[in-house]
């Protein structure tokens, strides 16, 4: 009798054991359970922001390639204004030859109209991208001064008046790094200068700062760039002009905007 009471104690011990474990198995199962319904539900709110950044990211990409085609048409526009203007003035000056051929004509009868070209070159080179602008515009007031002095005659009129006429044609058609001196941060600089045709002109300092020159009130600008992307797209407009690749996309900081923000 005493070794089934024995017994049954140990039974009921055991019983409350096994009771007591699985209490705390089930505990240790729910709080396991907690800390993944929480681990989830906070990589649930991670992949939602990531979602939104994604979206946000596609919609900033979108206005970008949005804002890159309105600038190449406008940039397109420009270069074919430039060639226009340019034709227009080969157009004038050769009707003038034309009219000058078999006969000695009067250097005189012809000043007129070869001093109006020539001011409306002067008036072009001011008006575009500050290349090399002092030289260009020197060199118009050169031949215009010999012309007035009459120390020309009519084929020497229309070979030099012709020749200039050629140069800025190919300035409209052409690109490449130059150098020149710049007024930046009131200061006259050397720089390296990366012409594309006759729209856009960017430079790069010769302590590697990059900037754009941007229309101003008074005249054209020479500003550094301070965002970071908006460097390294010059960089690598930069590159690619020393490598003679002259062809492709490059999302260049407009400096239409940057002039107006400036």
């Amino acid at each position: 009798m005493k070794k089934s009471l024995i017994i049954t104690g140990i039974t009921i011990v055991l019983m409350l054991g096994v009771l007591g474990a699985g209490t705390l198995a089930a505990q240790d199962s729910q709080d396991a359970l907690s800390v993944l319904a929480a681990k989830i539900s906070e990589k649930r709110g991670r992949v939602e922001t990531l979602s939104n950044d994604l979206d946000l990211l596609k919609a900033d990409y979108n206005e970008d390639l949005r804002s890159q085609a309105a600038q190449r048409a406008d940039v397109e526009t420009q270069i074919k204004r430039e060639e226009l203007r340019i034709e227009q003035m080969k157009r004038d000056l050769e009707e003038y030859r034309s009219r000058m051929t078999g006969q000695k004509a009067d250097l005189r009868g012809a000043l007129p109209m070869t001093l109006k070209i020539l001011d409306t070159l002067e008036t072009r080179i001011k008006a575009g991208i500050p290349f090399q602008a002092d030289s260009r515009i020197r060199e118009v007031k050169t031949l215009r001064d010999l012309l007035a002095e009459g120390r020309l005659d009519s084929g020497s009129v229309l070979a030099r008046v012709w020749n200039l006429l050629e140069s800025e044609y190919r300035l409209t058609s052409e690109s490449g790094l130059y150098r020149q001196k710049v007024l930046l941060e009131g200061q006259e600089q050397l720089v390296e200068v990366a012409r594309l045709g006759m729209v856009l002109l960017y430079f790069k300092t010769f302590d590697a700062r990059y900037g754009v020159a941007v229309p101003g009130t008074l005249g054209w600008d020479f500003l550094l760039l301070k965002d970071t992307e908006d460097q390294k797209r010059v960089a690598d407009l930069y590159e690619a002009l020393r490598k003679n690749i002259k062809e492709g996309y490059f999302p260049l900081p407009n400096p239409q905007t940057l002039g107006a923000d400036k």
